[in-house]
């Protein structure tokens, strides 16, 4: 299976969340966003190290 079309998902996902971190003044709000940041970064470490790696080496 091709890993493609979710890490381009995570990937446009986190940089979403980087936009939206910037924007906020709330820490709170701005802690949660780097937590979920931070999930989708594992999210794409998983497929970087998954079978079907081969395609982001």
């Amino acid at each position: 299976m091709d890993n493609t079309w979710e890490y381009n998902l995570f990937t446009m996902e986190i940089n979403r969340l980087q936009r939206e971190y910037r924007r906020f003044e709330n820490v709170k709000i701005k802690q949660d966003v780097s937590e979920d940041i931070e999930l989708l970064k594992e999210a794409l470490n998983a497929l970087n190290s998954g079978p079907d790696s081969k395609h982001f080496s």
